[in-house]
């Protein structure tokens, strides 16, 4: 019964903020409509068991009798409650589907070779993934340098002239004797 009043307040709420024009989160709906299906299928529950103990003639029992009776009173209010058409299943159902073609479209956008990276879970759980993967660039198309791309990794000297040359320490001429034995030969020669 308190679970009852609980849910019908929880749906006026969310009733009064459509109404009112604000924006419900999907979460917020969810979270209510999967109440409203639990309390459901909890008084569907509670009706075969009223029945079980009808047709076990256990109904008319002196104590058990006005238990009964309460009982039957409490499922027709919560019938009442629950034959009135929830007015925010059609809203969670255009937010459902909504958010699946949000998710469609933000896997076109993922690289096929990315595509098994998203993990499973609800719709969502998957948009914020993809959100979060595409922000911090993990799929972006970037190769990385590594390092050596297959030329000499030491700087080959090329650009010493005359002048330099002969402004040169010999470690530094010896460098360009190892790095380039044809420059330093030439140069060698000029001086």
């Amino acid at each position: 019964m308190e679970e009852k009043e609980e849910l019908l307040g929880e749906v006026e709420k969310v009733e009064e903020e459509v109404v009112e024009g604000k924006s419900v989160p999907y979460e917020r709906f969810k979270e209510v409509n999967d109440k409203y299906k639990l309390v459901k299928d909890e008084l569907e529950t509670v009706k075969a068991d009223l029945e079980a103990l009808k047709s076990n003639n256990l109904t008319n029992e002196p104590k058990v009798e006005p238990v009964v009776q309460k009982v039957e009173e409490v499922v027709e209010e919560v019938e009442e409650v629950l034959e009135n058409p929830n007015p925010l299943e059609e809203k969670v159902t255009q937010y459902e589907e909504m958010f699946n073609q949000m998710l469609v479209t933000k896997l076109e956008s993922v690289p096929e070779e990315y595509k098994d990276l998203v993990p499973e879970g609800d719709t969502t759980f998957k948009l914020k993934w993809i959100d979060s993967a595409i922000a911090k660039g993990l799929f972006s198309k970037k190769i990385q340098n590594f390092g050596n791309q297959g030329s000499n990794p030491l700087k080959v000297a090329t650009d010493v002239t005359k002048e330099k040359f002969k402004k040169m320490n010999a470690s530094e001429r010896s460098k360009i004797y190892k790095e380039n034995p044809e420059l330093y030969k030439q140069l060698k020669s000029q001086m």
